[in-house]
């Protein structure tokens, strides 16, 4: 819950630092998380929704990772084990 608190605050705060009102950010942050992208990941998996975001998108997921491939989602329902 802390990391998913933390990732929400973090972006609300950007979006806030670049120009966006109070309930843009909001709806950006909150809304967007819990009316969609929760319930897709849900439905679908991680590995799904990497494959169909943005090349923006699938860039800024793997920039935090140590190599240059793309993170492995162990959370996804399609993913192989280990």
């Amino acid at each position: 819950m802390g990391a998913l608190a933390g990732v929400m605050e973090a972006q609300y705060e950007v979006l806030r630092k670049n120009g966006h009102s109070p309930s843009e950010a909001f709806n950006e942050t909150v809304e967007e998380l819990t009316q969609s992208l929760i319930r897709l990941v849900d439905e679908n998996g991680m590995d799904w929704m990497y494959a169909n975001c943005s090349a923006t998108a699938q860039r800024g997921a793997s920039t935090g990772s140590p190599s240059s491939r793309r993170p492995r989602c162990l959370c996804s329902r399609n993913s192989t084990s280990a």
